[in-house]
């Protein structure tokens, strides 16, 4: 049997199937076959050598369909040779090693092998045979090459100066087999540079791994350009952007002008504007009309601009001020400003010399004006100011606005007035204009020292008092005079309601003057004091009272409401002369009436035949007396009020019992206290340290008080215990009542979350609720933190639980006995990972776990070159589980070939083979030579599967039709 090396491409294929381009063939020729009988010849029968094309050009060797040589009846030389072409052409006799020439007989076969030249694209290659007198012509044509690259690439370059030459990195060329065309179009003159070649071009070529460089002229500031690099039809970009432009310019300083005259056209001195890279504009603003010019060019007033380069002068004008007054305008190009401010000279300020007459004989105290003075010899207006005694102020031109300092205009009349002194008094304003200075003085008249006369009208009082007489207004005289006192008592005098004194002293016209002096120690006597004004007298006289009235009393008063206002019954004053002092004091807010007037506590005076009567308000405690006392001239008498007894038993009250966690804090409800009068007792007593709060206070543990209407609270710790019960004891009044607390169950019956495994990756996984059984009120739920954990609590029968949100460790939540717990978790991204949570229920806890599952099988078939077969003769068989390769799984049970299923989805295996379904073996006896097809699936439990094409070929076991390469 002939066998060929695997991999020679041959010339002729067999139409029996899929064959692959390897595939080989034996054609057995006799000269039957062509109708004729061979003679005894050195000339074979015609041969030939089918041409193949569409060759690659990779040093493998090319064969001929193999012929069988007939017709002659002798040896004879074969032999090869090109026809110019190369290729190396050499022939197989009978299968054996390839040589230039051979001696052949009838029956021996030919085969011819041409190798063309490595990398020798669209060649074609010519071999003539001869064999004896006969001879054919074996032609091999390689395919064209390859002439498309690989994609490439051109990094963009951003950020560039303009109109600059930028080049790309280079790019290395892949995937020819052949030299490519390479051109460049686009914006910027693009142009490419070859292997790292000096010149730049716009076309040429490169080979497999050459390199391409690419360069434009960049655009203008912010301008992108791109060139197109086509190589081999495949088309890349080079991108080049160009940065913006620099606007920010970089200005010098215009030169202040300082002393110019008012009102006038200034032009600054020029500036140069640097630093830009394009034009930009400019524009002026502020004070006197600015304008601006650049490059001497025409004048731009504020609110327009004008377009400003680099290396420009600029200059501003504007128009001075008036005197001393700075104007200036701003510079703004791009937002870059310079200021240049123009200063006007001072104005002249210093007028011509003035003089104001002087006033005599005006009266004391009295506003005095002089006559005006013009004010002349200035340019501006200048400063003006008076000073002196007098509060001297000016006005200016008969106005009525004065003023002690201000501004005089040249042509202005200036008036001083100042108010004058006392008798023979001269006092002196001096008024400076811009420097210069002038005075102006007053003086007054003498003085007039005889007041009018005044009187003090006699006074009754008390044996010893202090009486002051009403007040006398004085009069009649002019400026200061003596005063004195003089006479029996200890007279003293005050001026205006000042401080007493018996002192000698001065006093003025208009003043208020009085006297006072003790009255005599015995009743009924009088006393006398004089007060002499400048040369007018007058005299006070005090003659003592009867002080001391007849006896009276006030009935008492019992069993009154507490806090409640109480009046007495009227007395009726006798037995004194005048009025004398009443007063009441003892409780606080005490009052007096005399003759039903109004009520006062404050102390005042009462006559005979008058009637006076006290009130003030009962004690606010129950079954207490209280006493004021009213006095009169000297005699005293009490209103006595005594209050009732007091209710001091509340209503009833309580509290509700209270469930807590083991030593915690217990509060009780909040009672409102009534039925009860005043303030009563209020104290607390029993186990866990019981304290109580009135009105949300502060809680104690200390007795005090309460009234009707507070709130009151009660707190205590409870039971350290499970179950256990404390009660507190709060007595208010008469009554007692209880607070109890019972300590609550918080360890839950033994609860248990069951595992999960199997779960996907990633993925948020919910235990199964569990009830909730074993504690008493409402206990603490939560999660442990990470893995996602979340918790959440539920109330309900089976079948209707409403659940509340899930929640993380940050939020705990409260469950009671029968309600439910439910626990979930995100899974790990890993397979086969156990991830979990621990969920606490009051005191107890449980863990939910879940374990993500095993990757997924997959499989897949490997390739591979089937024996051939024989026709008739058992196959040697092929097990395809060799080829499977397995990804995923479990790690405790892999996926094996064992478990495959096996089937042929497409094409057929020889007629007389057939395939394992469980075992994946190709065995059997093939029956018919060819090439068979077929694609085979292997199928994994679970339905995943992979499927292959093979071939398989059966050859004539005698040799007469040979196919290699299944």
């Amino acid at each position: 049997m002939l066998r060929l090396l695997t991999g020679i491409i041959v010339g002729t294929g067999l139409a029996a199937g899929a064959v692959s381009a390897q595939t080989t063939t034996s054609t057995v020729l006799t000269g039957e076959a062509f109708g004729f009988v061979a003679a005894d010849s050195t000339m074979p029968d015609p041969f030939a050598f089918g041409p193949v094309s569409g060759v690659t050009p990779d040093g493998i060797p090319v064969v001929s369909n193999i012929i069988t040589i007939s017709g002659i009846t002798e040896p004879v030389e074969a032999s090869v040779s090109d026809l110019g072409t190369g290729g190396d052409p050499r022939i197989s006799v009978n299968g054996q090693i390839y040589v230039t020439s051979a001696t052949v007989e009838d029956g021996d076969s030919i085969r011819v092998s041409i190798l063309p030249t490595i990398g020798g694209y669209s060649q074609t290659y010519q071999a003539e045979v001869t064999v004896g007198e006969g001879s054919a012509i074996f032609q091999v044509t390689t395919r064209a090459a390859d002439t498309i690259p690989d994609p490439f690439f051109f990094a963009a370059a951003a950020n560039q100066d303009p109109n600059t030459l930028i080049a790309s990195q280079p790019a290395t060329i892949t995937g020819l087999e052949a030299t490519a065309s390479v051109s460049v179009s686009g914006a910027g003159t693009p142009q490419v540079s070859l292997d790292g070649g000096a010149s730049w071009v716009s076309a040429g070529s490169v080979a497999n791994n050459g390199t391409v460089q690419v360069r434009l002229t960049s655009g203008s500031f912010g301008e992108t350009r791109t060139a197109t690099v086509t190589i081999g039809g495949v088309p890349s970009t080079f991108e080049v952007t160009v940065r913006s432009s620099n606007d920010t310019p970089v200005l010098t300083a215009f030169s202040d002008q300082t002393g110019v005259n008012p009102n006038v056209v200034v032009v600054s001195d020029p500036i140069t504007v640097t630093g830009i890279e394009s034009e930009v504009t400019g524009s002026v603003s502020g004070d006197g009309l600015p304008e601006l010019s650049v490059n001497n060019g025409p004048w731009v007033s504020a609110g327009s601009s004008t377009p400003v380069a680099n290396g420009a002068q600029v200059r501003i004008r504007l128009t001075s001020g008036d005197f001393g007054e700075t104007r200036s305008a701003t510079l703004n190009v791009n937002g870059v400003t310079g200021a240049f401010s123009v200063t006007t000279r001072s104005a002249d300020t210093t007028p011509d010399g003035f003089t104001l007459a002087a006033v005599t004989g005006a009266d004391p105290s009295s506003l005095v004006a002089s006559a005006p003075v013009t004010i002349a010899g200035i340019e501006a207006a200048a400063s003006v100011s008076v000073s002196g005694d007098g509060s001297p102020e000016f006005s200016l031109d008969g106005g009525t606005t004065w003023a002690s300092s201000g501004t005089v205009s040249a042509g202005q009349e200036i008036t001083v007035r100042l108010t004058s002194g006392g008798f023979l008094e001269t006092r002196v304003a001096t008024l400076t204009v811009g420097g210069v200075s002038g005075e102006f003085s007053v003086t007054s008249r003498a003085q007039d020292t005889a007041p009018d006369s005044f009187l003090f009208a006699s006074r009754l009082a008390a044996p010893g008092a202090t009486v002051a007489s009403d007040p006398a207004t004085l009069s009649g005289f002019e400026g200061s005079v003596a005063i004195s006192v003089s006479g029996s008592g200890s007279p003293s005098y005050r001026i205006d309601g000042g401080e007493w004194t018996t002192e000698p002293g001065t006093v003025t016209v208009g003043r208020q003057v009085q006297i006072r002096l003790t009255a005599a120690e015995t009743e009924s006597t009088s006393r006398n004091a004089s007060l002499t004004v400048g040369t007018t007298s007058g005299t006070f006289t005090v003659t003592t009272q009867d002080l001391t009235p007849n006896v009276f009393s006030f009935a008492p008063v019992t069993g009154a409401e507490v806090a409640t206002l109480v009046t007495s019954a009227d007395v009726t004053v006798s037995g004194v002369t005048g009025t004398v002092p009443v007063s009441v004091g003892g409780v606080i807010g005490a009052e007096y009436q005399i003759d039903g007037g109004a009520w006062t506590s404050t102390n005042g005076s009462v006559e005979a035949g008058q009637t006076v009567r006290v009130r003030f308000t009962s004690s606010g405690s129950f079954g207490t007396e209280s006493v004021a006392n009213l006095t009169i001239g000297s005699v005293s008498a009490p209103f006595s009020v005594t209050t009732r007894t007091q209710n001091a038993t509340p209503d009833d009250f309580t509290f509700a019992a209270a469930l807590v966690g083991p030593g915690g804090e217990a509060v009780s409800d909040l009672v409102t206290l009534t039925g009860f009068e005043g303030s009563v007792a209020i104290s607390v007593s029993g186990d866990g340290s019981p304290v109580y709060s009135i009105n949300g206070g502060a809680y104690t543990s200390d007795p005090g008080l309460v009234t009707a209407g507070q709130t009151v609270q009660v707190r205590m710790t409870a039971s350290s215990t499970e179950g256990g019960t404390r009660t507190a004891s709060l007595t208010v009044g008469t009554i007692t009542r209880d607070f109890v607390v019972t300590t609550q169950d918080l360890s839950p019956d033994a609860f248990a979350f069951s595992a999960v495994t199997g779960g996907a990756l990633g993925a948020q996984v919910s235990s199964d609720p569990v009830q909730v059984a074993g504690v008493t009120g409402a206990v603490a739920v939560s999660v442990s933190e990470g893995n996602g954990g979340q918790v959440r609590t539920g109330t309900g029968p089976v079948g209707e639980v409403v659940w509340s949100d899930w929640t993380d460790h940050t939020a705990p939540l409260t469950v009671t006995n029968g309600g439910w717990v439910q626990a979930r978790l995100t899974t790990a991204s890993a397979y086969e990972t156990e991830r979990s949570v621990t969920i606490a229920v009051g005191t107890a806890s449980a863990s939910f776990s879940v374990t993500t599952g095993s990757e997924p099988v997959s499989l897949e078939l490997g390739t591979a070159q089937i024996p051939d077969g024989e026709e008739g003769v058992a196959y040697v068989g092929f097990d395809l589980k060799t080829l499977i390769a397995f990804t995923g799984g479990g790690s405790g049970s892999p996926p094996s070939a064992d478990e495959l299923t096996w089937a042929v989805t497409s094409g057929a295996l020889p007629t007389g083979l057939g395939l394992g379904a469980g075992t994946g073996l190709i065995s059997g006896t093939p029956s018919a030579i060819g090439a068979y097809s077929f694609t085979v699936t292997a199928t994994y439990p679970g339905g995943v599967a992979a499927s292959r094409a093979y071939t398989i070929i059966v050859n004539d076991p005698e040799g007469s039709l040979v196919l290699e390469g299944g």
